[in-house]
């Protein structure tokens, strides 16, 4: 047995420093690895290592002002082993704990821990999509509105006074683009007046805001205003103030705006320009939130205000020319008066006020970032998410239409909101082995994969193998839900994993599976999918550890959600070949040892297929109609559903009572539904399992297809 080169690094002053060289790392000690996907059923766990070093000086205490060391290395610096040339764990040192053995040397434990370590540790919702986009887009002014009680807190009291509004003065705002969360939205809210401070620096600009109203009681006469006479204050321009209003007509059954130019003695340059837009049933006032930009833009003497609502291409974009010989100037101030009245909206509010300058166009992706980017694919929304928060990664897909579509991204921490993703995927989240980076491998790279390796049971595992028939995985009941949304429950009731009362079934295991799909509709084939994944019927294994020594294994390629195939079992363990989805992997290495222990689930369930595009389905209700000897190859059966049996693609297997049959011909149908009759001609005895059956005997496809989500 040849000796194993372990190396165990530190990336510090700018390059990598191997500890390994002087021995200072104790390599007769067992150095253990671990990472751990996260899919659907299993929860983030970041991986993690632990080395001992000699430390007789104190060098590798942190803590140390006497170390060379000292300064340089410290909670999570970068760490990485290579085992045998190989790169197989890399994170941080999140954990230094000098000591001395009771009568010996001094040594200092490092424990590393994956990037998921220090990601988790965060309490702190991350942004929102908007919040987000206006950090990106850099914004001289953004006021979310959207804290009702930091609002009560800052002004006490609500108060109206007739004829005498109050005004709340939201604080100006520098040019570098602080943007303080003092929120104003409330239900009719009893602040007449929001004024809202910035300094412009250009002619060009843009002003965006969001709204919410509901149709008022009474929608008598011309106008429901929903913001009446809104004023945007400029300096340095021929024009001073641009006033609008924003209004449904019910009479046209329409939204309008009307927009006025004001010198800065307030003289009206222009009579109203009145731009409006036919809403069905006055979508406009819907209690949904819409968004209103105007942009201002200068060109040569002619003064130019365009309108947009929503993204521009659900309701309306539209820009007015000033008179010429006008000049916009610089924006100073925002005015929002809010009319309440018998003939005003119901349920006003307005939220994420915000001002660019100079002016941005970029409407759809503003629009679709303050709805929280709906319909986008899990595969899109894990990249920008990671590149919002700076955080290395790589995603795998086979294609766009293999990763699922999300809904809204609401506010979160920010591990919850990436393994939303993976779990509305299907997919497996997880830490690479060779960067310090995370990893999303998709739903349809998961499915109908090759075994990328052959396992010996007798050769290359470490003893004891141990088949489990148990219940630790089952959940053959499971609701759906999504936040903010509805929820659908799958049951299996029917069959030996059912939810019937044993002998029937095995009871009720039910759980919870969160996910964020785009539509409601979804939550159902989401349920069902998870309970056919955890009603497996065959032999599960949990773990198996190989021994890297024993034979040269070629285990490089071998990754969290690869597939690898166990051979050599006797029937009387498992009649057939299993094939394992690796979901985790825990290595083990001194100078003469190497284990690798796969953390494995049965890689079938993700053999998935489209409807008349190959494999076969299974027949729910199919018995043997007589007692079957060990040779007898004509099978008889009875069927007591709407399929019944074929073989017009070839050749397939069928088990019986734990034997494996390859059917080679099928016979006609005779009877009528729901009492069918065919005889099946097989070849007995594949797995080498044989034995008798008796009458009534459930009749499966072998490897049943599952249809893809």
């Amino acid at each position: 047995m040849s000796a194993h080169a372990v190396t165990v690094e530190l990336y510090y002053s700018g390059s990598w420093h191997n500890l390994t060289t002087s021995d200072v790392v104790r390599t007769s000690t067992i150095i253990a690895t671990n990472r751990y996907g996260a899919n659907q059923t299993l929860k983030i766990n970041p991986g993690s290592t632990k080395v001992t070093v000699s430390d007789a000086l104190g060098e590798y205490n942190p803590a140390n002002p006497m170390s060379s060391l000292y300064g340089s290395v410290s909670r999570n610096t970068p760490m990485r082993i290579t085992i045998d040339g190989v790169v197989r764990w890399i994170g941080e040192a999140s954990e230094w704990k000098p000591k001395r053995i009771l009568g010996g040397d001094r040594i200092t434990d490092i424990t590393g821990g994956g990037i998921l370590r220090r990601l988790g540790i965060g309490v702190t919702p991350i942004r929102a999509p908007m919040r987000a986009y206006m950090n990106s887009t850099n914004p001289i002014g953004h006021w979310p509105m959207d804290d009702i009680t930091k609002l009560a807190a800052d002004v006490g009291e609500f108060q109206t006074v007739e004829g005498s509004p109050v005004e709340y003065t939201v604080p100006g705002l520098a040019a570098s683009g602080n943007t303080p969360a003092l929120p104003i939205s409330q239900d009719r809210s009893p602040i007449s007046v929001i004024h809202s401070s910035v300094a412009g620096t250009s002619t060009d600009w843009t002003v965006s805001f969001w709204v919410r109203a509901a149709p008022p009681e009474l929608q008598t006469g011309f106008s429901c205003p929903i913001i009446d006479f809104a004023e945007i204050q400029t300096s340095g321009g021929t024009i001073g103030y641009h006033m609008f209003k924003a209004l449904s007509n019910p009479s046209a059954n329409q939204f309008e705006v009307w927009v006025y130019a004001w010198s800065p003695q307030r003289t009206l340059i222009t009579s109203p320009g009145v731009y409006s837009v036919a809403c069905t049933n006055m979508e406009i006032l819907d209690n949904k939130w819409h968004m209103i930009t105007f942009r201002a833009t200068q060109a040569g003497s002619t003064a130019t205000m365009e309108l947009s609502i929503d993204d521009a291409s659900t309701y309306y974009s539209h820009g007015m020319a000033y008179s010429t010989d006008q000049t916009i100037g610089r924006i100073t101030d925002i005015y929002f008066p809010n009319r309440v009245g018998p003939n005003a909206v119901s349920n006003f509010s307005v939220s994420n006020l915000a001002v660019w300058d100079p002016a941005i166009s970029a409407i759809p992706t503003w629009y679709e970032a303050g709805l929280g980017y709906p319909g986008e694919i899990a595969y899109t929304r894990f990249g920008r998410i990671c590149n919002e928060n700076g955080i290395s990664h790589i995603a795998y897909a086979s294609g766009a239409s293999d990763s699922h579509l999300m809904g809204p991204q609401r506010s979160g921490k920010l591990l919850d909101i990436l393994y939303e993703c993976a779990a509305t995927d299907g997919g497996i989240l997880y830490e690479s082995a060779t960067s310090a980076e995370l990893v999303l491998k998709c739903y349809g790279t998961l499915c109908n994969q090759s075994s990328i390796l052959s396992i010996n049971v007798d050769d290359d595992l470490v003893p004891n193998l141990s088949p489990t028939i148990g219940d630790s995985d089952v959940r053959n009941k499971v609701t759906a839900v999504r936040a903010g949304g509805s929820s659908s429950t799958y049951e299996l009731t029917s069959g030996p994993m059912s939810t019937q009362d044993p002998p029937n079934g095995v009871g009720i295991y039910d759980t919870q599976l969160n996910v964020n799909p785009y539509l409601d509709s979804e939550l159902y084939n989401y349920a069902s999918w998870l309970v056919s994944t955890m009603t497996y019927q065959g032999v599960t294994y949990g773990k198996i550890t190989l021994d890297l020594d024993a034979h040269a294994l070629n285990t490089g390629s071998v990754d969290i959600g690869s597939v690898v195939t166990l051979t050599g079992l006797q029937p009387h363990d498992d009649p057939t070949t299993p094939r394992l989805m690796v979901v985790g992997m825990e290595e083990s290495t001194d100078t003469h040892r190497r284990q690798l222990t796969l953390i494995v689930t049965p890689a079938d369930p993700y053999d998935t297929e489209v409807l008349d595009t190959g494999g076969y389905l299974d027949c729910g209700a199919t018995l043997t109609n007589e007692a079957l000897d060990t040779t007898e190859t004509g099978v008889d059966v009875i069927i007591t559903d709407v399929c019944t049996w074929t073989h017009a693609s070839g050749d397939y297997n069928i088990l019986i009572g734990g034997e494996l049959m390859t059917v080679t011909a099928v016979s006609a149908i005779t009877g009528t539904y729901p009492t069918q009759y065919q005889t099946l001609t097989v070849t007995r005895s594949v797995n080498s399992v044989v034995k008798s059956h008796a009458t009534g005997a459930e009749v499966h496809v072998a490897n049943p297809v599952i249809l893809a989500l």
